[in-house]
């Protein structure tokens, strides 16, 4: 049997410029989100108010497909990778160290083209 996931409430988050807002970090713990298509990509922007470190998980059930991640910075109109996820046993996860201040983005996507979807939670 397949169970497919619809999309989550957060729909149309698709680019960094409609990234859904989280608000300030740390202490964000959200669920129910999916990769609803495997060519879905999702965004979530967040802010700091101090030099923090962080870390994000996303929890998926890898025999469906892979999921991951990557921390950005927006300078100007210009996205840039910071780092990226490595994957575990039961999802993706990532710790960054010493950022700074101010807004940061999440990209979440498909690693495969399969057509099984994915839930992807504790963002």
């Amino acid at each position: 049997m397949r169970v497919l996931l619809a999309g989550d409430a957060f729909e149309g988050n698709n680019t960094w410029q409609t990234a859904t807002d989280m608000g300030v970090i740390p202490g964000v713990h959200r669920g129910a989100l999916s990769i609803d298509v495997a060519s879905d990509h999702d965004w979530y922007q967040f802010d700091l108010l101090r030099t923090d470190d962080v870390a994000f998980q996303i929890d998926f059930n890898p025999a469906a497909g892979a999921l991951s991640f990557d921390l950005v910075r927006v300078t100007g109109t210009t996205p840039t990778v910071l780092q990226s996820s490595a994957p575990t046993a039961t999802g993706a996860r990532l710790t960054a160290t010493g950022l700074t201040a101010g807004r940061y983005y999440l990209h979440v996507r498909s690693e495969e083209h399969t057509s099984e979807l994915q839930s992807h939670s504790d963002l």
